[in-house]
C-alpha cells in the first residue's frame, strides 16, 4: 500500500503530498500552497474484456501541476501520466520489467525531445 504522503521533486524542490482521498482501488494526494497546487492520482481497473480477448489490468498515475493566476498571468496546468496495462493473470515481474524499461528511456534528453514534438 503506497503511505499516507506521497513526496515529487520538481525543479530540485521536494514536495510532499497528503492522501486526500481512497477508496474503490483509487487514492489522490494533493499539496496546495498560495501560488500552486500538486495533485497526484492513483488509479486500478480491470478493463471489461472482449469476446476472445483476455482482460487487462490497468494501472495508472496522473500527476498535474497548476500554477494558479495572478493580475497579469493566467492559471498554467501542466499533466503526466503513465498508464501500466497487463493482461490479467500475468506475471507481474514481465510488467515491471517492460515499465522500468520505459522510465529508463525516459532520460532528460529524451523528454526534450518528445516535448518538442520529436518522433
Amino acid at each position: 500500500m503506497l503511505g499516507d504522503t506521497i513526496t515529487i521533486t520538481r525543479n530540485a524542490v521536494a514536495n510532499v503530498l497528503a492522501k486526500i482521498n481512497q477508496d474503490n482501488f483509487t487514492s489522490q494526494y494533493m499539496l496546495r500552497t498560495s501560488t500552486e497546487e500538486f495533485l497526484l492520482n492513483v488509479r486500478h481497473n480491470t478493463e471489461s474484456a472482449k469476446l476472445g480477448v483476455k482482460p487487462f489490468d490497468r494501472h495508472n498515475i496522473e500527476y498535474i501541476h497548476t500554477t494558479f493566476a495572478t493580475a497579469t498571468v493566467p492559471e498554467v496546468k501542466q499533466i503526466s501520466s503513465v498508464t501500466i496495462r497487463c493482461p490479467r493473470g500475468d506475471d507481474p515481474n514481465a510488467a515491471l520489467l517492460t515499465a522500468k524499461a520505459l522510465m529508463a528511456w525516459c532520460t532528460d534528453a529524451n523528454l526534450t525531445k518528445l516535448i518538442a514534438w520529436e518522433s
